[in-house]
């Protein structure tokens, strides 16, 4: 049995609305290193709902996105480590990932006064780097890719790899009658609902 509990509660800041606001202060100062922190922090903080895409949003957060790299490339690998710190995870070896090591190692070989490059050396370098902050760019840049795909009736480059890699795709979808979640093997059409966590503020009775 749920009881709910009476008491205030913290309104979660808006995080999109804060870091897009740092990064439109950062472009009138323009201050380079401020603008990729800022804009990556709010491409990370500003998930777009999938149910309510449109080719407008689509493209806009793309060149969003194209912009910050466009900067990225113009900094060098010891600029960069500063403003975005390797993770300190040191046992990627012994699971297969990347960790502190294996990017340092990467990052040895480069000239750390030779700004990073573009295209495929500046995707190379966010690949091999070990940063949560980079980790997620780098996904909601395959996302954003997707998703421009997906609205011209074409497969996205996470599509091909999941082809590819002969992994069995799984999605997110929500019941519009009742709006409960989903999750639909992509496969075979297969679903299973998705239970959501108690909220803190109802206490489970025994």
């Amino acid at each position: 049995m749920l009881k709910l509990i009476n008491g205030s509660q913290k309104k979660k800041p808006d995080m999109s609305a804060l870091w897009l606001n740092a990064f439109g202060n950062s472009v009138e100062k323009r201050d380079t290193e401020k603008i990729i922190v800022s804009g990556v922090k709010y491409i990370n903080a500003s998930r777009p709902d999938k149910d309510k895409l449109d080719s407008e949003s689509v493209q806009h957060r793309f060149a969003f996105i194209q912009s910050i790299d466009a900067l990225m490339c113009h900094i060098t690998p010891k600029q960069f480590m500063q403003l975005f710190p390797l993770k300190k995870e040191y046992d990627g070896k012994r699971f297969g990932c990347k960790d502190y090591f294996s990017a340092m190692e990467y990052i040895g070989k480069l000239d750390q006064d030779k700004p990073i490059g573009d295209g495929k050396k500046l995707f190379d370098f966010l690949w091999e780097y070990w940063n949560w902050d980079i980790n997620e760019f780098l996904v909601e840049i395959f996302s954003t890719m997707d998703d421009l795909m997906h609205l011209q009736g074409k497969d996205g480059p996470t599509d091909k790899l999941i082809d590819d890699l002969g992994i069995t795709p799984y999605y997110i979808q929500k019941d519009e009658t009742t709006g409960q979640e989903y999750l639909l093997n992509g496969n075979t059409g297969k679903t299973a609902p998705i239970s959501k966590s108690v909220p803190r503020y109802l206490k489970v009775i025994k």
